[in-house]
């Protein structure tokens, strides 16, 4: 047993020497489970009397374990204390250096983004080329002139927000605008155009009117080619670049935001004759909507009547022309008002001379009235000049008048004079 004892205390010394302050009960479960580990394989080879003195002198190392690691000393606590204090001094330190360093990274990332901003602005991303897609009205010189893009300009100082609202204000036409950029130094410029559906007439000249009741353009003299004349449409507030209104009701001092009713109806019919392929549409007139005619091709008068059961009077206008019903009508009237009117469906033709039955308003010249206005004027000029030049020739003639009149009068005066003198000479010889 004494034996036994000298061994149990040398662990323990080495214990104290090994583990010190460091040593937890994990590492002494670990030793614990290496010598059980030991001790139950010298028990295999050794026999039971000194195993059971062997498993005694373990418990007694186990016990004087727990207690070398539990045991009360003031040097291990102090260490411990020392010990914590530097650890935390020296976390304070490390999270100071962390701090200076995260401001460091800040800054120089901030100075990196700033530096590669400046040269994208003023050396990199410069314009080099400008398209216009999808532009036939205005000329493309003209289009990017309106933008305000040039050529070495720098991609990122380009506001295309407001020149996008500047140019469908410039331009009428225009329905939509998008200006992209295409690194690295292109900018294209994609434009979306209206779809002109009419040609209004009124007494300032044609308006041109688009599918969503936009004015186009404004006081034309001449009917434009490939658009369908509208007559009955002479509204007043024809503004060019805005939307057709309708005109205020009696009482109401605001214009509503709807459009006119003419202008919904011109919409429906284009699409109809669209529809049933009746593209080359003259002219239509909506001053009676019971009673619309148009004109197609220059040679054939629609009566359609009202616009109800519209798609059954084109449906018969078509297989009209279509099966060739009547080969020899040429030109003429086509009667449709009495299709779909609950009596029976009839098409009724009239030929006629085209020129007659036009309604001549529809190809009205307003050029015309100026050629007569220049010829009344010219008219006016001549006649000023006449006046001047008669008034002249008159006056002229006063002062040769005159002037033979004064000339006749010194002659007499002469005479006069002359007569007393030859008078006095006579008297004087008679004295």
């Amino acid at each position: 047993m004494s034996g036994s004892k000298t061994k149990i205390e040398t662990n323990v010394k080495n214990i104290k020497k090994n583990v010190g302050i460091k040593t937890t009960k994990r590492q002494i479960s670990k030793t614990q489970k290496t010598k059980r580990n030991h001790n139950n394989t010298s028990s295999m080879r050794k026999p039971s009397a000194k195993r059971n003195i062997t498993n005694n002198n373990r418990r007694r190392g186990s016990i004087l374990n727990n207690i070398v690691v539990f045991e009360p000393n003031r040097n291990i606590s102090h260490k411990k204390s020392s010990n914590n204090r530097n650890n935390i001094a020296r976390n304070i330190k490390k999270k100071r250096i962390a701090r200076k360093y995260t401001l460091h990274y800040i800054l120089l990332i901030a100075f990196c983004i700033a530096v590669t901003i400046t040269l994208c602005y003023t050396v990199f991303f410069k314009v080099k080329t400008i398209k216009v897609v999808g532009n036939t009205k205005y000329s493309n010189s003209q289009v990017i002139a309106e933008t305000g893009i040039e050529v070495e300009q720098s991609m990122f100082k380009l506001n295309t927000g407001s020149t996008e609202r500047r140019m469908l204000k410039k331009f009428p036409y225009y329905n939509d605008v998008n200006i992209k950029r295409q690194l690295p130094a292109t900018v294209i410029i994609e434009v979306k155009e209206e779809q002109p559906i009419g040609a209004a007439y009124t007494e300032d000249g044609y308006v041109v009117i688009s599918s969503t009741g936009k004015v186009l353009e404004k006081g034309l003299q001449k009917p434009p080619k490939d658009i369908m004349v509208v007559l009955g449409l002479e509204y007043e507030n024809y503004i060019e670049g805005s939307i057709v209104q309708a005109k205020p009701e009696e009482g109401e001092k605001t214009k509503s935001k709807q459009l006119p009713e003419g202008i919904i109806l011109l919409q429906e019919l284009d699409k109809k004759f669209k529809q049933y392929g009746f593209i080359k549409m003259n002219y239509v007139d909506l001053a009676d909507k019971y009673n619309i005619s148009a004109m197609y091709n220059d040679k054939y008068i629609f009566e359609l009547g009202s616009s109800v059961d519209i798609d059954t009077k084109l449906l018969f206008i078509k297989t009209f022309f279509d099966e060739k019903l009547n080969p020899t009508f040429s030109e003429g009237t086509l009667d449709v008002s009495i299709v779909g009117s609950g009596e029976k469906n009839m098409l009724r033709t009239q030929e006629g001379d085209i020129d007659l039955l036009k309604n001549p308003q529809a190809f009205y010249d307003f050029t015309q009235d100026d050629y007569e206005e220049e010829e009344k004027e010219d008219d006016i000029d001549t006649n000023k000049e006449n006046k001047k030049e008669s008034k002249k020739e008159s006056s002229n003639k006063n002062d040769k008048e005159n002037k033979n009149d004064s000339k006749n009068k010194d002659s007499e005066d002469d005479d006069k004079n002359n007569k007393k003198e030859s008078g006095e000479k006579d008297n004087n010889k008679n004295n």
